[in-house]
């Protein structure tokens, strides 16, 4: 006997769905990467040009150390503050997020707190990717054109890797979550199409054996219509 029609489409329609919807996620995916990107590029530039701006052209031995101390006061405020205030899309990126300044002579001047110690940059303007300690970085680069002080801000790569992965993790997710739900509207809309077909089905078993007048016509879908105006004709 062949299978359940009602069967074969859920299958399939279902099968269909989610090949499709796996695609996208994947699709998203390469491309919420290009997005992200672009994105973070942009961010890193416009904190490096905003660092130089507050800076300034010149700076002294004193306003260089109370900036460094209150920078390495900074993951210390920052866990109290989530602790205090409830923060459930904090996912710990301070770490991930550093910047330097350096002087025309290679010191170090000021760094944010977890900043590592090694040049982020070998003080060529604009972007470049650096490891350091076995982790790639992007990096931005400016340089004040009066001072000479460099400036380097800098995102580690796994920081890039995450967002874009925690997007597909959650489409994921989602489409998880609506595939049951999508089997059942499917499940029940191919029932009510089949409805009419179980009808005539009915009607014709339900029929004595001298009983020939033909089905009517009217209730049928156009898909089953020849089936049934076959079926009239025999008992005809």
């Amino acid at each position: 006997m062949i299978r359940s029609i009602r069967k074969f489409l859920l299958f399939n329609l279902l099968l269909s769905i989610v090949i499709t919807t796996t695609l996208t996620v994947i699709g998203n995916y390469i491309l919420d990467q290009k997005d992200i990107q672009h994105h973070l590029d942009s961010l890193l530039s416009q904190s490096g040009l905003s660092f130089q701006a507050l800076i300034g052209d010149s700076i002294n031995t004193q306003d260089l150390l109370n900036m460094q101390n209150q920078l390495n006061s900074v993951p210390r405020l920052a866990k109290e503050h989530h602790a205090t205030i409830e923060n459930p899309f904090d996912y710990g990126y301070e770490d991930k997020f550093q910047f330097q300044v350096w002087d025309q002579d290679g010191n170090l001047l000021i760094h944010s707190a977890n900043s590592p110690l090694e040049p982020l940059s070998d003080g060529a303007e604009g972007f470049s990717i650096v490891r350091i300690h076995k982790q790639p970085w992007r990096v931005f680069t400016t340089v004040n054109p009066i001072s000479g002080l460099v400036i380097v801000v800098a995102e580690r790569y796994d920081v890039r890797a995450e967002l874009g992965q925690r997007i597909a993790r959650d489409d994921i997710y989602i489409m998880l979550l609506v595939t049951p739900l999508l089997g059942l509207l499917i499940w029940i809309i191919v029932g009510k199409g089949l409805n009419p077909l179980r009808r005539v089905a009915d009607e014709v078993s339900s029929r004595a054996a001298t009983y020939l007048e033909p089905v009517d016509l009217t209730a049928v879908p156009e898909e089953i219509s020849a089936l049934v105006d076959e079926l009239n004709k025999l008992f005809e």
